[in-house]
């Protein structure tokens, strides 16, 4: 077979007259007569976002063999200069359709196309009109995820992979009460945020939402997303899913029976030594370092067994309370829990030792004889305080009706019995209504909307924990999304569990 066709167009740069143009060349064999194809017709381009979207027309002649590719090129100078587009991976472009990528936004292009087949190639089609790639609406945001809160949804996305060639501006959420039917879609109100995460407030506890989340450029907004799968928001009962060491406690802290998540300070816990120490009570960091050494004035370190946080005398102010409840032989006459005012530690330097404290007392007996106690509650709304016995086969709760702390003695009144033994912490979480209370190996949550003493009443539920060497304290966050602990002994980590 002779076959003379000396046309090429794989060249990536040529001129208006490039040899494309060249008149066909046939061939013949033991068939017929063969050609290079006819021009294909009809291109087309689409402005995308530093792209164009290029269709045509397929030649009506194959010159009697088949079409091998198509050669796409392209000019920003009106066919002056051409360059031809290959596509990323490079293979052979064989659709009447391509996206001719690489391109600068706000500059007109003209496209032409040329066929190929194992002769040879066409001459080129007809230039395109002149088309302009610019930027476009973002593409649609996704894997939206919420997470229950009170009342709220934590809402997380990913951003669009494509901005369409403009920066994301802002994000629209959408939530629906009504699995996302046409028509029930509210938008949440919030302040301009490129930030792929918000929450969204003021929805109704018990109600399944989904949500959808819109990207925004200066060209316009994306596709909504798929929406999020249902959730229902709830308040939050101290369910962790997850635990994390903060950082390792560190001499004087030898045996810490006693722990309370600050209401006054960002990211500080409060903690104390068992017997043995001063009545002095420790502010830790969020690295566990010992911020702050709070000395108690006046008070008496005999036998300090837990520390709480709740109301005092001063309205919208957060107070500490420490339980010296401890009596290991049940043998002391009565007990005593101190309240001090949570001093602020902003400015406070690492280290420091702060100003000998003011503090108020009450003396506690029980009802029925003496016994050990290592768990201090105090009810976050009346100020009611809540001792939880230890030793017992079903330890018993006590309470003392919200004491003046005026160094009064207080006969408790026994109000639940506990199928536990061995109870070693306890803490409620600010909304009174979830109490979380330790044993030596499991951490067991009550939880009742009327209060602490409705909540013992409830059948309790187990929350995450990993025992410790002597773990003996427990405090939950304000938001009861979260909780932490600690041990007794040098060195030992305090844990936070959470969500």
């Amino acid at each position: 077979m002779l076959s003379v066709n000396p046309a090429s167009s794989g060249s990536n740069t040529s001129l208006a007259t490039d040899n494309s143009n060249i008149p066909a060349f046939v061939s013949q064999n033991s068939i017929g007569i063969l050609s290079v194809p006819g021009s294909p017709t009809a291109v087309v381009a689409v402005s995308g976002n530093a792209q164009l979207a290029v269709t045509w027309a397929a030649p009506a002649s194959t010159g009697g063999s088949a079409i091998a590719e198509y050669l796409v090129k392209y000019s920003n100078n009106s066919g002056a200069s051409w360059k031809r587009f290959f596509p990323s991976p490079v293979v052979p472009i064989t659709a009447t359709s391509c996206t001719v990528t690489g391109l600068t936004n706000g500059t007109a292009h003209v496209i032409k196309v040329i066929a190929r087949n194992a002769i040879g190639i066409s001459l080129p089609s007809a230039i395109s009109a002149p088309a302009t790639p610019a930027a476009v609406v973002p593409g649609r945001p996704t894997s939206v995820v919420a997470v229950r809160g009170t009342a709220s949804l934590a809402v997380t996305w990913t951003a669009p992979a494509n901005t369409g060639g403009s920066v994301i501006t802002d994000y629209l959420v959408k939530y629906s009460s009504n699995n996302g039917v046409a028509g029930s879609w509210t938008n949440f109100i919030h302040p301009v945020s490129i930030v792929p995460s918000l929450t969204v407030t003021g929805l109704t506890n018990g109600t399944a939402y989904v949500i959808k989340v819109i990207a925004r450029n200066a060209i316009g907004i994306s596709l909504p997303s798929v929406n999020s799968a249902p959730v229902t928001p709830a308040p939050s009962r101290a369910e962790a899913t997850s635990s994390r060491i903060l950082g390792l406690v560190g001499a004087p802290i030898t045996e810490a029976s006693g722990l309370a998540w600050s209401r006054t300070n960002a990211t500080t816990w409060w903690t104390h030594n068992d017997s043995g120490d001063s009545a002095r009570i420790f502010a830790l960091d969020g690295s566990a370092r010992i911020h702050a050494i709070l000395p108690l004035s006046g008070a008496a370190a005999v036998d300090w067994e837990d520390i709480a946080t709740g109301p005092g005398p001063t309205a919208g102010s957060a107070y500490l309370y420490v339980g010296d409840i401890g009596d290991n032989a049940a043998a002391r006459a009565s007990v005593r829990v101190y309240r001090v005012l949570e001093p602020d530690l902003t400015g406070v330097a690492v280290g420091t030792t702060l100003p000998a404290a003011s503090i108020g007392s009450v003396v506690l007996q029980y009802p029925d004889g003496a016994r050990d106690a290592e768990s201090l509650l105090v009810d976050q709304v009346s100020g009611d305080l809540y001792i939880i016995s230890k030793r017992e086969a079903a330890v018993r709760v006590y309470r003392a009706p919200r004491p003046a702390f005026a160094d009064e003695t207080v006969t408790m009144e026994y109000i639940a019995t506990l199928a536990h033994t061995w109870v070693v912490a306890a803490d409620v979480c600010a909304d009174n209504a979830t109490v979380l209370v330790k044993t030596p190996t499991q951490v067991y949550a009550y939880v009742s909307d009327s209060g602490i003493a409705a909540a013992f009443a409830q059948a309790p539920t187990a929350r995450l924990y990993t025992a410790e060497p002597q773990g003996e304290a427990i405090a939950a966050n304000p938001t009861c999304t979260a909780y932490a602990t600690l041990s007794e002994g040098s060195n030992q980590p305090l844990t936070i569990y959470e969500q």
